[in-house]
């Protein structure tokens, strides 16, 4: 689903926002967006894809995270042709599942998406429940390769993301343990990826639906921050608050 800013307009250029879920049997075709997003100023994108029969919905068994990306960067580069999408500004954003999609995106390094927003993100499916786990990707025994290869371990894409990218998640999450988030970030702060590509916000006892203490508030606000310093992004690569000086301003 697409939705156009009200007052749109034939000519201008605007930034857009995937917001995703894509997990296994997973279609959302929805009617409204979440409001905390100005969509004055963003084009809003529900690019779930629906595939027909038994064969193509069993595809992404025992390799949970490798299609369904290459699916999000085909549908960002081909709605970037649109003469009306800044191709240059195209975010992803995902909760769950999506955060780990979104995550899976970010891995390819492919350049069709400008900002990554991983909430309560999946990052290894060694980590989640084994119910849910093992209908898709068998036992880490039986399948040993493919839990290494859906695991987000790569870090190239996450320091070459032209907007950088934002982890949240709740230390309480009951569904997707915090271990997830704590191990990624991890991983990428040892890989060497610049704090200036990579924010962090953790929520104290929030549950995976981080609603707790005005966590959601804070939560969907500071979504709309790095959607709001990513439409301002410069051409060189920075966005508005890492600027040394304002522009037509003195140094400091």
């Amino acid at each position: 689903m697409e939705r156009l800013p009200p007052n749109f307009r034939k000519g201008k250029k605007y930034p857009v926002l995937f917001d995703i879920y894509g997990g296994p049997g997973s279609q959302r075709t929805e009617k409204t967006f979440r409001r905390t997003v100005d969509f004055s100023a963003y084009l809003g994108s529900d690019p779930e894809l629906e595939y027909i029969g038994l064969k193509f919905r069993t595809m992404v068994a025992g390799q949970l995270g490798k299609l369904e990306a290459e699916d999000q960067v085909w549908a960002a580069r081909e709605y970037g042709k649109r003469d009306y999408v800044d191709a240059k500004r195209i975010a992803i954003w995902g909760w769950s599942f999506g955060g780990y999609l979104t995550g899976k995106v970010l891995e390819l390094d492919s350049g069709a998406f400008s900002l990554g927003i991983m909430t309560a993100p999946v990052t290894d499916w060694r980590f989640y429940d084994s119910i849910y786990t093992e209908r898709y990707m068998k036992s880490p025994t039986a399948n040993r390769a493919g839990y290494n290869v859906s695991a987000i371990s790569k870090t190239s894409g996450f320091k070459n993301v032209a907007g950088g990218f934002l982890i949240q998640h709740g230390t309480g999450d009951d569904n997707v343990h915090f271990q997830h988030a704590a191990v990624l970030v991890d991983t990428l702060v040892y890989e060497g990826v610049s704090p200036e590509k990579m924010q962090v916000q953790w929520f104290t006892d929030s549950s995976h639906d981080i609603d707790s203490d005005g966590a959601s508030s804070f939560l969907h606000k500071q979504l709309a921050k790095a959607l709001h310093h990513e439409k301002r992004r410069t051409p060189e690569g920075n966005h508005q608050w890492s600027r040394r000086r304002v522009e037509g301003g003195p140094m400091p």
